[in-house]
């Protein structure tokens, strides 16, 4: 990631320098994305966790701050969506408000720019932590509204609906419903399977 690093923020450097607020944008999510893979490499690191959260807000404050300046504002639901999942996946519960902020906001961007795909996952992650306070109605209903993202998108995304399925089928499980737990979980394989079979081609 060193090499990542440098140019990343070699990029940034020259985006502030020409003050061009979409290369500036574009250069807060790359080291926000970087910083969040980094971490992942080394979850005790909380700096480097810290650092990715500080570049997504950074991000997310520019995009606020400028937005009839900005082109492409489908990179704003991407930056809300992995900010939230940073929230929701390594940091305290006393973020829950604030990966929920989130998740909405790539929602409500997704949806008015058509990313059927950051739409998905920001009802994934509202599923999650719906799950996470035992709402098993909520979850459920944030899931189906997820698989009916990707089911209208020309493009299936099928690592979320491996998920989805899982998730399904847990949720059946714990309602006691073992015949829509049965059924989530044969898509869940026959969709493992395809993934398989395509990294095997």
């Amino acid at each position: 990631y060193e090499l990542q690093e440098k140019y990343s923020k070699l990029a940034l450097e020259v985006a502030l320098k020409q003050n061009n607020l979409n290369s500036i944008f574009d250069a807060y999510m790359s080291m926000g994305y970087m910083y969040e893979q980094k971490f992942m490499q080394n979850e005790k690191n909380i700096y480097v966790r810290d650092l990715a959260e500080k570049y997504y807000l950074n991000a997310i404050n520019l995009y606020n701050h400028n937005k009839n300046k900005m082109i492409m504002p489908s990179n704003l639901s991407f930056v809300a969506n992995n900010l939230a999942n940073l929230y929701i996946q390594f940091y305290p519960k006393t973020y829950r408000e604030k990966a929920v902020k989130y998740a909405h906001l790539a929602k409500e961007i997704g949806t008015k720019t058509g990313q059927t795909i950051h739409v998905a996952s920001s009802y994934g992650l509202l599923a999650e932590l719906a799950l996470q306070s035992d709402d098993i109605i909520s979850a459920k209903a944030y899931l189906l509204s997820s698989l009916k993202e990707i089911n209208e998108n020309s493009f299936t995304d099928e690592h979320i609906l491996l998920s989805i399925y899982e998730s399904l089928a847990e949720i059946g499980e714990r309602e006691k419903n073992y015949s829509e737990a049965l059924r989530y979980y044969k898509l869940y394989m026959a969709t493992y399977k395809s993934i398989y079979d395509k990294e095997q081609a």
